[in-house]
């Protein structure tokens, strides 16, 4: 999770889909404020900055965050580094929609009851913003897939056949009704759809580093969320 206070971000939009269902630009794609590449090759003008001014009590920062964000700046990013800012900014994003504080009050004054009290308050709409970036970010990586690959998969088929995704994350993704991924009837289907065939041109198996034009969409999402990220 993303931890406030060190330093300054700029989003700028970069999806040829750009829209989401609770208000935040699918594409945007995060870049370090001076030396990163800008991932996006649109003009970062009028892009929106997000500034965290001081230590978060309620979301952290983690290395993983951290890593992403070096590969991207150096210019060595996979989609998947990209697909998980693009998860961390929907999320501060629809906080920010919903008037939900990821930072809490400068300073609880020793008063341990009213610490945990908003901490509760928050875990609960954090799992909300949650379940929502998870989707974000499939519908990132399904459009990733069909640029790269010609192969139209919708965010929930492309969540649900991801071999590298964390298994508990299903179990948190919201749809756009706001229904959880797992608990809509067609899942089963939609995770049956791992070992289907599909055929890339050998643009795009090179563009993948695959050896061969025919995947299984598992293997396809896979290796898109390996490929690098490009402008």
């Amino acid at each position: 999770m993303l931890k406030a206070g060190v330093h300054r971000l700029r989003v700028s939009d970069g999806n040829p889909r750009p829209s989401i269902f609770f208000g935040v630009p699918l594409g945007k794609i995060v870049t370090a404020r001076s030396s990163a590449p800008r991932l996006s090759g649109r003009p970062t003008s009028g892009s929106e900055r997000y500034e965290l001014k001081r230590p978060s009590t309620g979301i952290a920062f983690d290395y993983e965050n951290y890593a992403a964000w070096e590969r991207l700046a150096a210019g060595k990013g996979t989609i998947s580094d990209a697909r998980f800012l693009v998860h961390e900014f929907a999320e501060i994003g629809d906080m920010k929609a919903r008037n939900v504080d990821p930072n809490g009050p400068e300073n609880f004054g020793g008063n341990g009851v009213a610490r945990d009290a908003w901490r509760e308050s928050f875990n609960k709409e954090y799992l909300v913003s949650h379940g929502k970036a998870l989707y974000a970010e499939s519908q990132f990586v399904a459009s990733q897939i069909e640029t790269i690959a010609k192969v139209s998969l919708t965010p929930e088929v492309t969540a649900s056949v991801d071999p590298v995704r964390e298994p508990d994350e299903l179990g948190y993704m919201t749809m756009p009704d706001g229904s959880r991924l797992v608990a809509n009837r067609d899942f089963p289907a939609w995770k049956a759809r791992a070992s289907e065939q599909v055929s890339i041109d050998s643009a795009a198996a090179k563009r993948l580093g695959v050896n061969s034009t025919k995947l299984t969409l598992a293997d396809l999402v896979r290796a898109v969320k390996s490929a690098k990220m490009t402008p």
